[in-house]
């Protein structure tokens, strides 16, 4: 590869990166519509469920807001991704409807069908049941949540907030990261390619393992031990983050990303959040991440991950041999630049 090239071509990337981040991230207006969506959206539910529950002897404890919104990773295009947390009343763990937990997303689904404002609702029967749709021309995505315990997602959303204190261009790298899996003629299918969710996981455990920023779980021991993930979970204070990591750019970090993850392929290894360790296993096609907090994987979504493998290297051959006018085109997640 011709490294003064590369050089010049990470420079490019690095302003495209920038100017990326700054043309999608929310601003004022978009995020209070979202705002203003969600809290809509929390009345309607609350209004429709509050009697189904009682009936059924259950309580709707919370509803709220998850996914990359919840870990200021959106842009101006995210969807707003909610998640209903339902108890029983009694506190047992069982079933809730029989054998169908997700009897309440259809019934919920039904009913948002009939109000206004919500346009192309529907039920989505995957491996994470949701319901999708658009509200006020903003779209969203309702999952839902059984029992006592605090939503891994919402925990999650916390966690990779206090990543972000460390590493400030955090949501430059994720957006970025982003546009290039859009760009695949298969970027949109969570089958291939992870959520926001397991990708921030895959972001934090590169950063950490290239001592971009520490490992949480051993700086602040007490803070981040899984008996403390409650809805309570706490920030860590402005005055107590240091200083830490490399000074690269967000650029060439993209591309030690790309190259950590094709020589670490993640169908040969496994991500343990714990410990930030990556874990050999055997082949398979799927995304394994142990979640920080528990034992729920992440990257469950993700059935086939060679769409997503070989993106990873057909964008870092890109990186080195595209010209320099064609650098915003690998990350814009609109040109399919991959297939080209």
């Amino acid at each position: 590869m011709d490294q003064a090239k590369l050089h010049m071509n990470l420079e490019a990337l690095n302003y495209d990166m920038s100017a990326l981040y700054e043309e999608q991230r929310e601003t004022p207006i978009s995020i209070g519509k979202k705002t203003r969506t969600f809290d809509q959206l929390r009345v309607d539910i609350y209004n429709i469920l509050k009697t189904p529950c009682e009936e059924k002897q259950m309580t709707l404890k919370r509803i709220v807001p998850i996914g990359s919104v919840a870990m200021s990773l959106s842009t101006h295009y995210s969807n707003l991704n909610l998640i209903i947390c339902i108890e029983k009343t009694d506190g047992d763990e069982g079933q809730f409807f029989g054998n169908d937990n997700n009897a309440i997303l259809r019934y919920l689904t039904e009913k948002l069908k009939t109000l206004e404002g919500y346009e192309e609702i529907n039920y989505i029967d995957e491996i994470v049941p949701s319901i999708t749709g658009f509200k006020d021309n903003v779209a969203i995505q309702i999952t839902s949540h059984y029992g006592t315990s605090v939503p891994t997602s919402y925990i999650a959303a916390r966690f990779i907030t206090n990543v972000m204190k460390f590493y400030p261009s955090f949501a430059i790298l994720h957006i970025a990261l982003k546009g290039t899996f859009k760009n695949d003629q298969l970027g949109n299918n969570q089958q291939y390619f992870p959520n926001s969710y397991a990708l921030s996981m895959m972001i934090t455990h590169f950063l950490v393992e290239k001592e971009f920023l520490p490992n949480l779980h051993q700086q602040y021991p007490e803070r981040f031990d899984p008996k403390n993930a409650t809805w309570d979970f706490e920030m860590i204070p402005d005055n107590d983050v240091l200083e830490f990591g490399k000074n690269e750019t967000p650029a060439q970090t993209l591309y030690h990303f790309l190259e950590y993850y094709i020589n670490k392929p993640i169908c040969s290894f496994s991500i343990n959040m714990k410990n930030n360790e990556m874990v050999e296993r055997n082949q398979s096609l799927g995304l394994v991440i142990i979640d920080p907090f528990d034992d729920h994987n992440p990257g469950r979504l993700v059935t086939d991950n060679q769409p997503f493998i070989e993106c990873l290297k057909r964008t870092q051959k890109l990186i080195g041999t595209l010209e320099l006018w064609d650098m915003p085109r690998l990350i814009d997640g609109k040109s399919e630049i991959q297939n080209a």
